[in-house]
């Protein structure tokens, strides 16, 4: 049976709001948080049949960031979006990563991001970081710290371009969404 969409929208602001750390009595660093997050994020997306080379190929996420966050990310290997398990990689370039399905990139990294991006911009990946501008420099999402909350912001048109589809319900949890240009 499904739900009326007030109770769906419910449901995913009680997925991004409820304190993550909670969840099986686990205390949570800033770098798990962010990998908890783009993980939940890429739940409320839906890449193009043709992002997937193979009917079992991984979900590929590459994180473009320090140790530290890498080990955050470390969490998600094994879990599964879209049914397809998830596989961790951490290139030096694009071109190492050129199976991705998400990118992470840490602020430290805005360089590898300036140099991928041409290469990436109309394929199916999905892109996330907290740089400060990330999503008006032709990123999808930015994850913004206000307090101890994370917050994000949305670039539909970059998304678009890539041929993913984010979720309605995504865009109602966000601070900002860009349509076009």
């Amino acid at each position: 049976m499904e739900l009326p969409s007030i109770y769906q929208l419910l449901l995913v602001l009680c997925l991004f709001f409820l304190p993550i750390s909670a969840e099986a009595g686990k205390n949570y660093d800033e770098n798990q948080l962010k990998a908890a997050i783009s993980y939940k994020v890429a739940k409320f997306v839906t890449w193009p049949e043709d992002a997937f080379n193979a009917d079992g190929a991984p979900f590929v996420i590459c994180v473009f960031a320090e140790d530290d966050v890498v080990e955050g990310f470390d969490s998600l290997e094994g879990q599964t979006i879209e049914g397809r398990t998830i596989q961790l990689t951490t290139p030096q370039s694009g071109q190492a990563c050129q199976e991705g399905h998400l990118f992470y990139f840490s602020e430290r990294h805005i360089k590898m991001f300036d140099q991928i991006l041409p290469e990436f911009k109309d394929r199916p990946v999905l892109t996330i970081s907290d740089m400060k501008n990330f999503s008006s420099q032709e990123g999808m999402i930015t994850l913004i710290n206000r307090g101890n909350k994370t917050r994000l912001i949305i670039n539909l048109s970059s998304a678009f371009q890539a041929r993913l589809k984010i979720s309605s319900k995504l865009n109602v949890l966000a601070t900002k969404v860009i349509r076009d240009k």
